[in-house]
């Protein structure tokens, strides 16, 4: 055996004192929960304690350990295996175990978050002994909340093959219930149904979460999330029992996210398609108009393959921008990271006066934007028809922003030789050759009602010129997005 290697008597204790403050910390917590068995349980911790120091000079000696990150590491697995050893001669008072239990399973928990938090490269694979006893003790009717949730969040760290025994052996049941099942205890806890759906992510979960899309015995905020999940999860084999769910069902937000994951996950499908058909022929309402801008937010991660796809989705552009749809197209750079965000965001404007605040409603980056076919498609086909009414909504905003650290980025424009702009100033008509407009771009002004096309381009002499575009005549038009720096 090679010589143990030397550490200070100061090191000594404050890792001594480091262990008492961390067992004795997480003891004391739960036995303020239990203060009828406080005598029995301060015995059981001390004597958890008193083993952890023990065996510290054992550690030093046989195995050389040298830095805190090694005793610790070997202190951890010591104090939780003394910790199963006293919980199995303790008391056969109940409440004494489950304070152990629960003492053990926390520190599982926080080590393993912990390891989390540091990056994928650490260990996260709980062992087996470890991985059951948790699995036992999510099954609790009485674990708290935050407990049921850490647990969950353990459980979908690990191996695929654990979270599918987990998925189809427990968490599919406690999801949906059947009558006599040890499990039906959740319908009166909502929140732990909620915490499964967002704590833990598995496909073989998908046609439980689909079910409770459909049941109206659960509130609409865990089908709202169900919803979500069979997205989440990818569960392509849903779609068709989601879609008719979604017929049967009042307008709400269970609605809305049902359609926006079927739109998601069969997006060429003819009865997904013809559901966007229906939303876009019905009058504008509030919450039908935020469905249908959310689901705009959607569709650049598409691929739209088919014709009938294509044409919907511009119709739903239509639809949105004519009800209050804005997109803002501007750089904003950082004088302390010195990094350059550019997001193309989504505003809804509820009113025409400029005064009131606009709400965000998604963003997508330049390149989704740059790549979203039915937008681009529809701002030619509107210019070479020379339709400034619906142009006029569709064009970005420029919301008066001025700053040197912001770079906006309307649109430029350009066209077959001969096209013509028709611009108006101070009352007055100019027809103008766009070819010879220098850096031509085009932006929206004001909103719904009072939304303007806007035309800028520049003089020889480097002055930039802004007119009210109110009409387009040519052919082949196009738009790019170019960058025009403000003027200093």
């Amino acid at each position: 055996m090679s010589e143990a290697k030397h550490i200070s008597e100061e090191d000594r204790k404050a890792i001594v004192r480091d262990i008492e403050k961390l067992v004795r910390a997480e003891v004391g917590i739960e036995l303020e929960k239990e203060q009828k068995l406080l005598k029995d349980s301060v015995v059981l911790a001390a004597k958890i304690v008193g083993a952890a120091i023990t065996v510290f000079f054992a550690m030093f000696t046989v195995f050389g350990l040298t830095t805190w990150s090694d005793i610790k590491k070997e202190t951890i697995q010591i104090v939780k295996k003394q910790a199963e050893e006293l919980i199995q001669r303790a008391d056969s008072e109940t409440s004494i175990k489950n304070t152990l239990t629960d003492l053990l399973n926390r520190t599982v928990i926080s080590s393993t978050l912990a390891a989390h938090a540091r990056g994928p490269s650490h260990e996260i694979t709980l062992s087996v002994n470890d991985w059951e006893r948790l699995r036992t003790w999510i099954k609790r009717e009485d674990l708290p909340l935050q407990d049921f949730m850490d647990t969950l969040a353990v459980l979908d760290l690990q191996t695929d093959d654990r979270k599918k025994t987990d998925a189809n052996r427990l968490l599919s049941e406690m999801l949906s219930p059947p009558e006599k099942s040890p499990y039906n205890w959740i319908s009166k806890q909502p929140e732990k149904t909620e915490a499964i759906l967002s704590n833990f992510k598995h496909k073989d979960l998908g046609s439980s979460a689909v079910d409770l899309v459909a049941s109206p015995a659960h509130t609409d905020s865990v089908r709202a999330k169900a919803a979500i999940y069979v997205r989440e999860v990818g569960y392509l084999e849903g779609v068709d029992k989601l879609l008719s769910t979604y017929r049967t069902l009042n307008w709400s937000e269970v609605k809305q996210n049902a359609l926006m994951t079927c739109v998601m996950l069969r997006p060429d499908w003819s009865e997904v398609v013809g559901e966007l058909k229906r939303l876009l022929a019905e009058g504008p309402r509030s919450e039908k108009i935020d469905a249908v801008v959310k689901i705009i937010t959607i569709l650049p991660q598409l691929k739209i393959g088919s014709s009938e796809l294509m044409a919907v989705s511009k119709d739903a552009l239509l639809y949105a921008t004519r009800n209050g749809l804005i997109f803002d197209l501007v750089s904003y750079y950082s004088v302390i990271t010195s990094i350059e965000t550019q997001w193309v965001t989504l505003f809804l404007a509820t009113s025409s006066d400029p005064l009131l605040p606009l709400v965000p409603v998604g963003r997508l980056t330049f390149s989704e934007f740059k790549d979203f076919k039915p937008y681009w498609q529809l701002l030619s086909e509107l210019a070479n028809a020379g339709d400034m009414e619906q142009l006029r909504y569709l064009f970005p905003h420029e919301r008066g922003l001025e700053s040197s650290y912001i770079r906006k980025f309307p649109l430029a424009i350009s066209a077959d030789r001969g096209a013509i702009a028709i611009v108006e100033e101070k009352g007055l008509k100019k027809e103008l050759d766009l070819e010879n407009l220098v850096d031509a771009s085009v932006l929206s002004i004001g909103f719904l009602s009072s939304a303007k096309a806007q035309l800028t381009w520049f003089e020889n002499t480097g002055n930039g010129v802004k007119a009210q575009l109110i009409g387009l005549k040519g052919k082949n038009f196009k738009f790019s997005l170019k960058e025009i720096k403000p003027s200093k």
